[in-house]
């Protein structure tokens, strides 16, 4: 019988190929997502630098690194309140270029190198989608480009503080000498870049010896990690020899302490231990986080991740080994030794850059957290990003004792610079506080300082660009108060004749001295040029400053011509009217004693401006008598302002009628009523 081949079976048709898969993807190519992060990071940190002046303290240090040799940068760098690391690498870097962007350069680069650390750091404790979370809260995170993008030491001390960290999670995970010796050589460099870096050697130091009571290393490499202790060690008595024992009660250090960092500082009598350390970790997470709520957010967060490392569910992602209850206590010390160092009002502790080293910490603890929420997977997390960050960013709330972005562009400093080589003559003073002063050498001087005398009257001069420049070294800040009495102690040190016009300057570190000089006296001088809030030029005649003296002066002849007014009227009034209507700063009790024969109701106008803002109707105080300061020194909505032309007028919808002028023309007397329909009363121009 003929036999036949057997028909072929049909093979099934192969599956459609699978569209790629963008999350394995993500995951199997997660470096180059952390790399893509880290540029976007760096673009946003050149886009902040760019446009933005330096201000006194970059410019300060700055200044301590342009000496001739390293020798003479670490001699200058010794009389400054920071080690000596930071100024001889920025001397270096100086080869390449002044400008203020370079010197940044310097700062954005070590600052991204640092983040780029910190996420190999994050990956090696957690997982890598926790180490993408980490990294994009520290990448973004304003508080940390504003630290990476300043002439400061905090950009390279996060630098070293994130390759310590990861060296040493490293070393006792391969049990290596080398490594444990490289953590301890860069932990002493730390050491030598901030004052910040002793406090993180501490923490660093207590949190490796629980390492090694623990996972009991080989004994070389506990060896190795003992003697980089006693390294630490030295190094930091020997900072404190040279450097911040001549620095403990001094004025740098009472200025700090007894003005804006004065809350960062704990005070034995006024509360307790606990509830210093209560508030000021609340505040170092609203300065990390940039904003009061995301602040208290993330703290919650912070919480939550140590209590899931506690529960020993650290690790989540690819179940490597490794200390979860060790991780824990390593997050927490940090904020525990700085929190002591503050508690013995050695180190402030609170909503500053000062402790921007405690963010690598704060955002660690949350990773673990985040990676579980979202499944351990980055596309979610990419997505969330994208829509967070940008709120993020436009929401955050610049801290006390910094400037918004707004206030630092380049051209408000250029426009002050232009404006006083236009209108300051040569040969003219220019005044200016302790920490103006390094804005003025900068900028108006580009540094080329002729001529400097000694500081034993407490005052610095230095001749630059045809001008004699003199700073207060008594004051960093002109407080009001005494500005007029420090004002007429240069005068009397330079000889400087009575009428001659003194130009005082701010040039954009802290409020002006215009400005102040306007909110507590209402004083303002003609020729004033305000270029901002911080930045204004403000001409004084010597004699006309105001002291003391003369303002008390000045405030019981203007509070007389009123009063003689207020009895005169008071005397010939048949009637009587529904409010009396006396300047802020002139309103006391004799005031109110003239004031039952006119009316039962008497208001200053800051007072009458609250309660107009408040819903009141102006019409309810009328008819009122408006007694007024002729050139008056506080603010005033437009249509009050008009009663300085000493004339009668309608505006607003009222009919003000100029009733009487004292003797010596320094106040005048309006009757007020109501002239037709009643407009909206805008709020005093400020």
């Amino acid at each position: 019988m003929k036999s036949h081949p057997a028909s072929p079976v049909p093979r099934p048709p192969s599956p459609a190929p699978r569209p790629p898969n963008l999350e394995a993807w993500l995951q199997s190519n997660y470096h180059w997502v952390a790399l893509a992060i880290l540029a976007a990071g760096f673009v946003i940190k050149i886009l902040v630098a760019l446009p933005t002046f330096l201000n006194s303290d970059e410019i300060d240090n700055y200044m301590t690194t342009g000496q001739p040799t390293f020798a003479a940068v670490f001699r200058e760098a010794l009389i400054s309140p920071h080690p000596p690391l930071f100024f001889l690498l920025l001397h270096l870097w100086t080869l390449l270029g002044h400008s203020d962007f370079m010197l940044r350069l310097f700062s954005i680069l070590a600052g991204t190198a640092g983040l780029w650390l910190a996420f190999r750091w994050l990956d090696l404790v957690f997982s890598h989608v926790a180490a993408i979370a980490g990294l994009l809260v520290l990448t973004f995170a304003p508080s940390l480009t504003a630290a990476m993008t300043e002439v400061r030491q905090y950009a390279l001390l996060f630098l070293l503080v994130a390759t310590t960290l990861l060296l040493l999670e490293a070393g006792f995970r391969r049990q290596s000498s080398r490594l444990l010796a490289a953590a301890a050589l860069t932990s002493g460099l730390a050491v030598y870049t901030h004052a910040s870096g002793v406090w993180f050697a501490i923490a660093f130091g207590i949190c490796g010896l629980m390492r090694v009571i623990v996972a009991r290393p080989p004994r070389p490499a506990v060896m190795t990690w003992l003697a980089g202790q006693v390294f630490t060690a030295g190094l930091c008595l020997l900072l404190y020899l040279t450097q911040f024992a001549r620095l403990r009660g001094g004025q740098i250090e009472t200025f700090v302490q007894e003005s804006w960092l004065r809350n960062s500082y704990f005070r034995p009598g006024q509360e307790s231990a606990f509830l210093f350390a209560a508030r000021q970790t609340v505040a170092v997470f609203r300065y990390i986080y940039s904003h009061p709520i995301s602040g208290i957010v993330m703290l919650a967060g912070f919480v939550a991740g140590i209590v899931l490392l506690l529960s020993a569910r650290a690790n989540p992602g690819r179940g490597k080994p490794g200390p979860s209850r060790l991780t824990a206590l390593w997050l927490v010390c940090p904020f525990v030794v700085f929190c002591l160092g503050a508690l013995a009002k050695s180190y402030p502790y609170g909503d500053s850059r000062h402790d921007v080293v405690l963010a690598l910490f704060a955002v660690a603890a949350i990773c673990p957290a985040v990676a579980l929420l979202v499944r351990r997977r980055i596309l979610p997390l990419l997505l969330g990003a994208a829509v967070l960050v940008p709120i993020w960013m436009a929401k955050a709330v610049t801290p006390a004792g910094q400037s918004p972005l707004r206030e630092q562009r380049r051209e408000l400093i250029q426009s002050a610079v232009e404006h006083i080589r236009r209108t300051v003559p040569p040969g003219a003073v220019i005044f200016s506080d302790n920490l103006n002063r390094p804005m003025l050498r900068h900028y108006l001087c580009q540094s080329m300082v002729t001529i400097m005398d000694d500081t034993s009257g407490g005052f610095r001069r230095f001749d630059c660009a045809g001008y004699r420049l003199v700073s207060s070294m008594r004051f960093f800040n002109f407080p009001p108060d005494s500005f007029g009495d420090e004002f007429a102690r240069m005068a009397r040190r330079y000889g400087l004749p009575e009428g001659e016009t003194v130009y005082v300057a701010s040039m954009g570190w802290g409020t002006s001295v215009a400005l102040r000089l306007f909110r507590r006296y209402g004083l303002e001088y003609a020729g004033t040029r305000v270029i901002s809030a911080r930045i204004a030029l403000v001409p004084i005649p010597v004699g006309s400053e105001p002291s003391s003296a003369n303002l008390q002066y000045w405030q019981a002849t203007v509070g007389n011509s009123l009063r003689a007014m207020a009895l005169s009227v008071r005397s010939l009034a048949g009637a009587r009217f529904s409010t009396v209507f006396w300047p802020t700063l002139l309103l006391d009790d004799s005031t109110r004693d003239v004031a039952p024969g006119l009316s039962d109701r008497v208001l200053s106008y800051s007072e009458l401006y609250a309660d107009l803002g408040r819903g009141g109707t102006l019409e309810s105080y009328l008819p009122a008598l408006a007694f007024w300061q002729l050139g008056t020194r506080e603010v005033h909505p437009e249509f009050m302002r008009y009663m300085d032309d000493a004339a009668n007028y309608i505006s607003g919808g009222y009919r003000f009628t100029l009733a009487q002028v004292s003797q010596d023309s320094l106040g005048l007397l309006y009757l007020v009523e109501p002239a037709g329909p009643a407009q909206p009363i805008p709020a005093p121009d400020r």
